[in-house]
């Protein structure tokens, strides 16, 4: 059995972790909102800007275009890290997996979800609503309290055969 890293991949610690991301995508139409409307406890999204670490190697990695469109006619957003946890939405949550002869459960958290809004930032009024669409960005790992037996393993997370 291949085990999985446990732990934050994004708690700063540079610790490798096994982590998988999801991306949804969507369409959308941008319509003015009043941010006096929205409450200090609501859940929503706030606008943020790319992380810069490693953006020069980033935008090099990309054509010109495909970083033009991704870093700067895009608007990123994320939920406060610190709401989603205290709201109780990152977990850890449990399953049971299909291919192992143990009653423990495996836990898996969530990170808080992001979403980038391609072509959010384009100055152009008369913008085509094809080109209007987005990534719901979820990002799911093990959390180092699984390491109170056996860490998860690949067969873990595949569907029983």
């Amino acid at each position: 059995m291949i085990e999985l890293e446990t732990g934050d991949p994004w708690n700063g610690e540079n610790k490798p972790a096994s982590f998988s991301r999801f991306l949804l995508p969507f369409s959308y139409t941008l319509n003015p909102a009043n941010p006096a409307a929205v409450k200090s406890d609501q859940l929503c999204f706030r606008q943020i800007q790319p992380k810069k670490d490693f953006e020069r190697e980033r935008l090099l990695y990309f054509t010109a275009e495909t970083a033009n469109v991704l870093f700067q006619r895009a608007i990123w957003a994320e939920i406060d890290a610190d709401f989603w946890q205290n709201a109780g939405l990152s977990g850890p949550f449990s399953f049971q997996s299909v291919n192992r002869n143990t009653e423990q459960p495996i836990k898996v958290a969530l990170t808080p979800p992001r979403l980038v809004l391609f072509e959010g930032c384009s100055e152009n009024p008369s913008l085509h609503p094809t080109l209007c669409h987005g990534f719901l960005i979820l990002d799911t790992f093990f959390p180092d309290i699984c390491l109170s037996g056996e860490r998860p393993g690949l067969d873990d997370v595949r569907s029983a055969s």
